[in-house]
């Protein structure tokens, strides 16, 4: 008898046809929504390696650079702070390989503060020490006044 019913229902081949395009569209429209969402799970896990991977590499980076830093620290502190001169310091950051050790960075330096009242005193020195178009540069003016 269910068939009997069945067979009514699609008489008509246009119902029959009805009927299969709105399964198929449906079901189009389910594996659509499935795929998408799978493809951004995928899209996010391999975002997140390429991202700890750029971390690491970034740390790694930065340790080196500490590392560098710690060398030179070691170079002024040996020599003194108050004797080493651009011709020793030069000869440390000779004895560095800057491009195997730190990729990417531009040279080794050393900064030293300041004060207001010691300017033209230590301008005359660093001029004198090799640089006689030696100029202080300030990341913020009047820094030391501030606090």
């Amino acid at each position: 008898m269910s068939s009997v019913r069945v067979g009514r229902w699609f008489r008509r081949p246009v119902q029959l046809a009805l009927v299969v395009l709105a399964l198929g569209a449906s079901s189009t429209v389910l594996l659509v929504l499935l795929q998408t969402h799978q493809n951004a799970s995928v899209a996010a896990a391999r975002f997140e390696v390429v991202a700890q991977t750029t971390a690491e590499l970034v740390k790694g980076r930065l340790a080196a650079y500490a590392y560098g830093l710690r060398g030179a620290r070691g170079a002024v502190l040996t020599v003194g702070h108050d004797r080493i001169d651009r011709d020793r310091f030069r000869v440390y950051s000779e004895s560095r390989d800057l491009a195997r050790e730190f990729p990417g960075a531009r040279g080794v330096g050393m900064i030293r503060r300041v004060a207001v009242s010691d300017e033209s005193g230590f301008l005359s020195r660093a001029r004198a020490d090799g640089a006689p178009d030696f100029a202080i540069r300030q990341r913020q003016p009047d820094f030391a006044r501030k606090l």
